[in-house]
C-alpha cells in the first residue's frame, strides 16, 4: 500500500462495544470506525500514543492487543510493511487495535532490513499523538524526534538488540545511534544485556525500562497441554522410540542460528550415549542442505528430523514432543523461542549470546553454555540429556510470570506514566480527542 492505505480498527473496537461499521472517508479509502470514534470522544483524557514497528509479528500483534485492552491509553499501531523477505509468519486474521500498514519496501542493510517511510512525519502531524515509540533505529526515528521537537511531544525508542550483537559492529553505527538517542525521553529495551546496550548508547538508566519480547505464553501452554496428551502416538508417527530423549530445534537454518554446531555436538554425544537420543530441526533455510549432508555423513538419519517449517500456530505440537530446547545461537538479539520452551515447561540449553538469557540465569530452567566452544556445547547437551534421564528436569505446568504479556505491558506504561508530562495525564492530550 502507499501512505494513504487504508486505516484499519480491530474487528472487535474498544473493548466491550458492539461489532463496528465501517464507512470510506472521503480523503481516500480510510476505515473508520463509528464505534471507536464514539468511544475516543468518551475516553478523551487518555494520551494517544503512535507506536511504529516493522512489521506485524504474531507475538507482537498478541501483545498490542492486551496492550490495547487496558485502555489506559489510545493506541494507534503503525506498520512499515505486512511482512519480510524472510519471514513466513500467517498475516494476522484480525486485528483487535486501531492500526495501518504503510506499504513500505524493505531494504537490506547489515544483514537485516530497514524501512524509509518520509510519509510517516505527515501521519503524526495528522494523528497529533501525545506520545511517539518507534520500533529500532531508522528513519522514523529521526522524524518522530522531529515531530516531538516542535510539538514538545515525547519520544521513546523500542529496541530489540542487545551489546552483546551490537559492540562487535562499525563504530560509525554506534556513533550514528548515540546521536539518534541523544536527548531522548524514553527507551525499552527487550532483556538485561539490551538495557546495557542503551545505557551504552548514553540513555540514562532511570528513563530505560526492560519490556520483553512476549507471545501469549499462557495459550501457548494450554496448546502444548492438549498435544502432549497425544505425545506418544506422535512420536509414533515421527518413528521416535517411545523412551528417547527428544531434543528440539527451533529457528531458521542460517550460521548464526548454530545449527551447524548443534549438528556437531549431537553427533558427538549420539555416538558417547548408551540409550536413545532424537533431534528435532523445525525450520528451513538457506542451510538446510549443508545439515543434510552433515546428518547423512555422521550416520544420523535415525536420530535426526527434519521437520520443516511450520507455522506459529503449529508449533506446540513440536514442544509437547520435546524433553528439552536447544537454542544455539551465535547472535541472537533476543530469542522468543526461550518463551516459547519456558511456556511449555521445558529445560532450556541456551547459548550466552541469545539476549533472553537472562531468563536462564538461575539455572533452575535451564543451563548457558558458549556455541562456539564445542567441547563445551556436548557437555551441555550431555548434561542436560543427563538431568532429563534422572527426572530433575520434567516438564512443569507453570508458566514464569516474566514472559506474560501483562509484564512486558505493564513495564511499557510504567514508562509512560514517568514520560508523558503530568498536565497531559491529568487532562489528555488535546488532538487526541479532536
Amino acid at each position: 500500500m502507499s501512505d494513504s492505505s487504508s486505516l484499519r480498527t480491530s474487528e472487535a473496537g474498544i473493548a466491550g462495544s458492539p461489532a463496528p461499521d465501517h464507512v470510506e472517508s472521503a480523503s481516500g479509502g480510510e476505515s473508520i470506525d463509528r464505534s471507536y470514534a464514539t468511544a475516543r470522544n468518551e475516553v478523551h483524557a487518555r494520551t494517544k500514543v503512535a507506536i511504529l514497528m516493522n512489521i506485524p509479528a504474531p507475538y507482537r500483534v498478541q501483545q498490542f492487543a492486551r496492550l490495547a485492552a487496558s485502555r489506559r491509553h489510545e493506541y494507534l499501531i503503525y506498520f512499515c510493511a505486512e511482512t519480510e523477505p524472510n519471514r513466513r509468519w500467517r498475516p494476522p486474521q484480525k486485528y483487535e487495535f486501531r492500526h495501518e500498514i504503510l506499504g513500505a519496501r524493505a531494504h537490506t542493510f547489515l544483514g537485516g532490513y530497514s524501512y524509509f517511510v518520509l510519509g510517516f512525519l505527515r501521519k503524526l502531524i495528522r494523528e497529533k499523538p501525545g506520545v511517539v515509540i518507534v520500533g529500532g533505529f531508522s528513519l522514523q526515528l529521526l522524524l518522530a524526534r522531529l515531530y516531538g521537537w516542535f510539538g514538545r511531544i515525547p519520544v521513546i525508542v523500542m529496541s530489540d538488540t542487545n551489546i552483546l550483537c551490537e559492540r562487535p559492529l562499525p563504530a560509525w553505527r554506534t556513533i550514528l545511534r548515540r546521536c539518534m538517542v541523544h536527548g531522548i525521553e524514553g527507551a525499552i529495551a527487550c532483556s538485561r544485556l539490551g538495557v546495557e546496550y542503551l545505557h551504552w548508547l548514553g540513555v540514562p538508566p532511570h528513563r530505560i525500562a526492560m519490556s520483553r519480547c512476549v507471545n501469549d505464553a499462557l495459550v501457548f501452554s494450554e496448546g502444548v497441554r492438549a498435544w502432549r496428551v497425544a505425545r506418544a502416538e506422535e512420536r509414533r508417527r515421527f518413528g521416535v522410540p517411545a523412551d528417547a530423549v527428544v531434543a528440539l530445534f527451533v529457528g531458521r537454518f542460517e550460521k548464526h542460528k548454530g545449527v551447524v554446531e548443534l549438528l556437531e555436538a549431537f553427533a558427538t554425544v549420539h555416538g558417547n550415549a548408551s540409550d536413545r537420543l532424537h533431534l528435532f530441526l523445525v525450520g528451513d533455510g538457506a542451510l538446510e542442505d549443508t545439515l543434510r549432508r552433515i546428518v547423512t555423513e555422521r550416520s544420523l538419519t535415525d536420530c535426526v528430523t527434519f521437520a520443516g517449517f511450520n507455522s506459529y500456530e503449529e508449533m506446540p505440537r513440536f514442544y509437547a514432543l520435546a524433553d528439552l530446547a536447544v537454542v544455539p545461537s551465535l547472535r541472537e538479539p533476543y530469542g522468543l523461542v526461550i518463551n516459547e520452551a519456558m511456556a511449555a515447561g521445558l529445560p532450556v540449553l541456551c547459548s550466552i549470546f541469545a539476549g533472553a538469557r537472562d531468563l536462564l540465569e538461575d539455572h533452575r530452567r535451564g543451563l548457558l553454555f558458549d556455541p562456539s566452544d564445542a567441547e563445551q556445547f556436548a557437555s551441555a547437551l550431555t548434561g542436560g540429556i543427563d538431568r532429563v534421564r534422572a527426572g530433575e528436569w520434567s516438564p512443569s505446568a507453570e508458566v514464569c510470570s516474566d514472559i506474560l504479556p501483562e509484564a512486558a505491558n505493564a513495564a511499557i506504561e510504567e514508562l509512560l506514566e514517568r514520560t508523558i508530562p503530568s498536565e497531559r495525564n491529568a487532562a489528555g492530550i488535546k488532538g487526541a480527542s479532536s
